[in-house]
């Protein structure tokens, strides 16, 4: 089958679900010609053939800015209507917006959609309405005001038009049917390679091996805590440094909170490919989002056997059983982030049992191997 894929992110610029679709297209090149559509970036070529049945299409450049966004949808979404094709896979919800442009023209074509995380969620955050916080969650989003509604019931029409919609946790699949959603919905959650993931590698070390090295990742937006990480980070001993990798519209405001704080540095974009090097070098990561699903970052750092603190909040609780596998903190509260990274830091055996329940349940051929029934099922349709 010819399969196109459509995801905002796409390496080596980071994302999650830009990663997946990479990995899983890589996978799944030996039986199927896969075309990916994503945002271009002015230092990455339109277009790139990474193997005979793999392309990589850029349109557009990678924008914080909402009319860009919108060119994104309305080029993605007539190329994909003109372009011919047996399966389209949409690895994200921005992105999905532009089924409504797609559908008329693919009423026959199957249609599938990843639910990561939430459209209206993080346009509300991004617009910063009067009175929001990143904290409320999404069903609070979803009714906050007359736009967010208004957002919502597009959402809800776009997503009719798939044959199957999955998600990588419970929590997602229980929100779509609180928004009224009568599509399938599938529980696919996230898989990680756990050789590439593999904590006998050889990375980044401390300049001071007596230092314990915190790390956190992610775009620089209002939702993904960062702001609570520094507040926290101003509350622990001076043995503890702290790495912040990203950036995003908030980066600005992020170092200017962090100034006169010589344990706190920013090291700009990591590429995924350079993330399993830097995580063998530091001992706790921290997933600081007020609100989350099922982050890649946090099962990677899982996978490499890392000390985790997370955010006690979206799905986060499916992934991290609290003193097990890893610690969670109560949203926007510095003083208890702080504590739980103190207790991670006197407590070895937790990286471990991260690693076995990323191992026993986040495992990519698992993933994989959901999704390739998913395509093998609509392929035997087109056939018959």
């Amino acid at each position: 089958m010819k399969i196109l894929y459509i995801t905002t992110k796409f390496p080596p610029l980071p994302g999650g679900p830009g990663s997946n679709a990479l990995a899983l297209a890589k996978r799944f090149t030996n039986q199927h010609e896969i075309v990916i559509y994503t945002l271009g970036d002015h230092n990455l070529p339109r277009v790139e053939y990474l193997n005979a049945n793999l392309q990589v299409v850029r349109l557009g450049h990678n924008t914080s800015k909402f009319a860009g966004f919108l060119w994104f949808l309305l080029r993605v979404g007539l190329k994909v209507a003109f372009t011919q094709c047996d399966l389209i896979h949409f690895h994200d919800v921005t992105s999905a917006l532009a089924i409504l442009i797609v559908a008329p023209f693919k009423k026959r074509t199957p249609k599938i959609l990843k639910y990561g995380g939430d459209f209206v969620y993080e346009y509300c955050c991004l617009r910063q309405f009067k009175g929001w916080n990143p904290a409320f969650g999404v069903k609070k989003a979803w009714n906050y005001n007359l736009e967010t509604r208004i957002l919502a019931k597009i959402t809800r029409i776009a997503y009719a038009n798939f044959n199957i919609i999955y998600s990588n946790n419970e929590y997602g699949k229980f929100l779509l049917k609180k928004l009224g959603v009568k599509n399938e919905v599938k529980v696919i959650r996230n898989g990680i390679n756990i050789q590439q993931f593999d904590p006998s590698l050889t990375g980044e070390n401390s300049k001071n091996k007596n230092d314990q090295i915190v790390f956190a990742s992610g775009r620089f937006v209002p939702w993904k805590g960062f702001e609570v990480l520094i507040e926290a980070f101003q509350l622990l001993d001076s043995n503890f440094q702290l790495l912040i990798a990203g950036s995003g519209p908030e980066e600005a405001k992020l170092k200017a909170k962090a100034s006169g704080n010589r344990r706190i540095e920013f090291i700009g974009n990591v590429s995924w490919n350079e993330i399993p090097r830097i995580l063998t070098g530091v001992d706790i990561f921290v997933q600081a989002s007020l609100f989350d699903w099922c982050p890649n970052s946090l099962l990677e750092a899982m996978a490499m056997g890392k000390r985790v603190v997370a955010c006690k909040t979206g799905a986060i609780p499916e992934i991290i059983d609290s003193g097990e596998n890893g610690y969670l903190f109560e949203p926007n509260n510095a003083s208890d982030l702080a504590e739980k990274i103190l207790l991670a830091s006197k407590n070895e055996m937790i990286g471990c049992r991260a690693r076995e329940k990323v191992a026993r349940e986040y495992n990519f051929n698992q993933m994989a191997k959901e999704i390739g029934n998913i395509y093998q099922t609509f392929e035997k349709m087109k056939n018959y």
